[in-house]
């Protein structure tokens, strides 16, 4: 990489098959730009290479500690070790893009629903509740003991929410596409996988009416316990929720 690093309006990235030279004659204030390449894109610029630069998001692990989660339906599988680790590496994938992560909790600890939301709310809160400064998700693993078939897609939102529901059901649509799973029961006037619900940190966070709380897999379901033990499901479903987040903030 070739920079001129003291006058930034003149930088620029050399792609590898081409050359760009600079000079500057300062006696004349005669500029002189002698550029040598290939007839190729100059190569990936930063928004293209960080599209989430200054996008902050905090991703909210669920349960911890004592509180296991959901029932592990004889999978071998607790819901909050499961969740903590979809989160990390959903972290680093946000990380990689530029984006400020911070994370609720990142050991097994119990964190309560108005200490997680106040934690959140101190970074993400706008009085204007500004829109594209970042994003809360809240990263759940579903279960249903009752019925072993089950392997829907579950984007929980703010039920005082306005559509249209974009975050959310592009969320939806990148899990289904992610896990294979199912769109199941629908809630009149939402799209497919996305569903009202007053749970905390949906309801009470910033920026209001636009954070998500994601059910991606069951754990009652034997195929799909069997995918959560395999990393490379557990990548899909962190790049699922990383592309979803792309769509929305992405500069």
């Amino acid at each position: 990489m070739l920079i001129e690093r003291n006058r930034p309006e003149y930088a620029a990235t050399i792609n590898p098959r081409g050359v760009i030279y600079h000079a500057l004659k300062r006696s004349n204030s005669l500029l002189i730009i002698l550029f040598l390449a290939l007839l190729v894109p100059l190569g990936i610029t930063r928004a293209q290479s960080q599209p989430l630069a200054d996008a902050t998001i905090v991703l909210d692990p669920g349960h911890g500690g004592d509180d296991w989660g959901v029932d592990p339906a004889g999978s071998g599988l607790r819901e909050k070790e499961v969740v903590i680790d979809i989160s990390r590496r959903l972290q680093a994938l946000l990380q990689a893009d530029g984006a400020t992560v911070f994370i609720t909790r990142d050991t097994d600890r119990f964190v309560s629903l108005p200490a997680r939301v106040r934690y959140a709310n101190a970074l993400l809160f706008r009085p204007d509740n500004q829109s594209d400064h970042g994003r809360l998700i809240s990263v759940h693993i579903n279960s249903n003991r009752n019925q072993p078939n089950l392997r829907r897609v579950e984007v929980l939102v703010d039920p005082e929410a306005e559509p249209p529901y974009t975050f959310a059901e592009n969320m939806a649509s990148h899990l289904l596409t992610a896990t294979g799973g199912t769109v199941g029961y629908r809630d009149a006037g939402y799209p497919d996988g996305v569903h009202p619900s007053d749970v905390a940190p949906v309801r009470w966070t910033y920026p209001r009416g636009l954070n998500v709380l994601t059910e991606s897999a069951f754990l009652s379901n034997a195929t799909q316990a069997t995918q959560l033990k395999d990393p490379a499901f557990l990548d899909a479903i962190a790049r699922a929720h990383r592309d979803s987040l792309r769509d929305e903030l992405g500069r």
